[in-house]
């Protein structure tokens, strides 16, 4: 993925949420920034690793992706290239 496909993925699903997902990159930048929440909320609240979530909702998504700094980016970025 490059650099804008990625750049490209992450402001269509800040500006336009879970329902604009149409190409593998955002689909990728999703599950990555779903994982990447979910691991916080559950060090954050001592949530068990069985109990699951339905994942963020548009707003927890936007705030988090707007949220981001250049390493959070580059390591967002790396953990959707590593999806199969």
């Amino acid at each position: 993925m490059t650099q804008v496909e990625f750049d490209t993925a992450v402001i269509t699903l800040e500006r336009n949420g879970r329902a604009s997902i149409r190409t593998d990159y955002e689909e990728r930048v999703f599950v990555s920034a779903y994982q990447v929440m979910r691991q916080r909320l559950k060090q954050r609240l001592n949530i068990p690793d069985n109990q699951d979530r339905e994942g963020p909702s548009d707003s927890e998504l936007a705030k988090f992706l707007r949220g981001m700094d250049r390493r959070q980016r580059r390591l967002l970025k790396q953990i959707a290239e590593g999806l199969d």
